[in-house]
């Protein structure tokens, strides 16, 4: 019977952690950011410098607040502004940032193993060895400006994918917003 009980307790124990991926933590915060996940019943609560992040983790700044999130394998840092909401996938293959609104400022360094992606509602950007800051107003426009390097950009709206030379402010705007 105690041979048993073991076993179902390392099996929920593992996947428990398979479950839950820890992808960061948080490294800096101004003013009041919160998270919402699995673990808080889906309730954003107040983080804290050090505060874990996992994979499918929603993040929120308030007002005059921000904070900094760096990933595990330190290739990737982001520095979300104020009033933003972010969503984090991360999995061995890829990392996907999701801006749901707001601005954000991402450093990321060339992983051979891993491709990292910034969606907003209307567009879809790879990142390799680049600084990139995006400003996004859900469904409405998008702000890019590339710091290192060029990037390529998938606009859903024109369906094409647009080079984006650095140092250039490019402005995309839903055509349905005219």
């Amino acid at each position: 019977m105690d041979y048993k009980k073991y076993i179902y307790i390392v099996f929920i124990s593992l996947m428990f952690s398979f479950s839950n991926n820890k992808i960061g933590y948080v490294h800096y915060i101004e003013g009041e950011c919160y998270i919402k996940n699995n673990q808080t019943n889906n309730k954003y609560f107040k983080v804290f410098i050090g505060t874990d992040v996992y994979d499918n983790d929603f993040i929120k700044s308030n007002n005059d607040s921000n904070c900094i999130i760096r990933f595990n394998d330190d290739k990737t840092h982001l520095f979300i502004e104020s009033n933003s909401i972010v969503s984090l996938d991360d999995d061995d293959m890829s990392r996907e940032i999701d801006l749901v609104k707001g601005s954000v400022y991402i450093k990321n360094l060339f992983n051979e193993n891993k491709r990292v992606y910034v969606f907003t509602s209307i567009n879809q950007i790879s990142m390799a060895n680049n600084r990139l800051w995006i400003s996004s107003s859900k469904l409405i426009d998008d702000y890019i400006y590339s710091l290192d390097g060029n990037l390529d950009i998938y606009n859903k709206y024109y369906k094409k994918i647009i080079n984006l030379d650095r140092r250039i402010l490019l402005h995309f705007k839903n055509k349905n917003y005219d």
